[in-house]
């Protein structure tokens, strides 16, 4: 009896395996070049942008006591010679002093991130951040960014 039901189940199973072997794969939605062409574009500014917002975020530390800009509105008069692309949406994720990273890399401390996360190819979520030292990195991430936003992430104490 058994061996009647095992013979039963490798029977279903190369039922169904046959079923799912027939059946037409799912086809991507179909999107115009012009789709293909923006969305490329945007990628491509993202680590640029980013880059270019550190410069300015530099810019306005060394005329303001090695302090960060709290808003992006502060750095538009350094953005003149480094524009942003306007595709892409920043926040400011730390607000505190170059004096108040003395003993830490520059390069360790995230100062912005970009808002929306995006696919990378090797399928893992996406983002774009600019470092303390004006570099530009792109972070893939299994967990939304949690691991290494903790590790790169500082908070800064409220202004008075």
């Amino acid at each position: 009896m058994l061996q009647k039901q095992t013979n039963e189940l490798a029977a279903q199973l190369k039922s169904n395996r046959q079923a799912r072997a027939s059946q037409p794969a799912s086809k991507p939605e179909a999107h115009p070049p012009e789709y293909y062409d923006q969305l490329l574009r945007t990628a491509a500014a993202k680590p640029i942008d980013a880059r270019n917002l550190g410069l300015a975020f530099g810019m306005y530390a060394l005329d303001h006591q090695d302090r960060f800009p709290s808003s992006l509105d502060q750095v538009a008069k350094y953005l003149r010679d480094y524009p942003l692309s306007g595709t892409n949406q920043f926040d400011i994720v730390y607000r505190g002093s170059l004096n108040e990273l003395k003993g830490i890399p520059r390069g360790a401390v995230a100062v912005i991130r970009d808002r929306q996360t995006f696919i990378a190819p090797s399928g893992k979520q996406a983002r774009v951040y600019c470092m303390a030292d004006g570099s530009s990195q792109i972070i893939e991430s299994d967990d939304d960014f949690k691991a290494w936003e903790a590790e790169h992430i500082i908070s800064t104490p409220a202004r008075q």
